[in-house]
């Protein structure tokens, strides 16, 4: 069951780290001022389209 959940937990994962990468922490700290920042389950798959929205 743990494996199961760290695996579900991955693609968002890696998609912070890669905003993080990318754009840098600052940028990634932005998701926290609004609830839409948050990225969609659509944008955890894709992570291309939630940095889209970071600018």
């Amino acid at each position: 069951m743990h494996a199961r959940a760290v695996e579900q937990q991955r693609p968002a994962t890696d998609s912070v780290a890669r905003l993080i990468d990318t754009r840098g922490l600052d940028t990634f700290n932005r998701v926290w001022t609004e609830p839409t920042s948050v990225p969609t389950k659509a944008e955890t798959g894709t992570p291309d389209l939630w940095q889209r929205r970071f600018g």
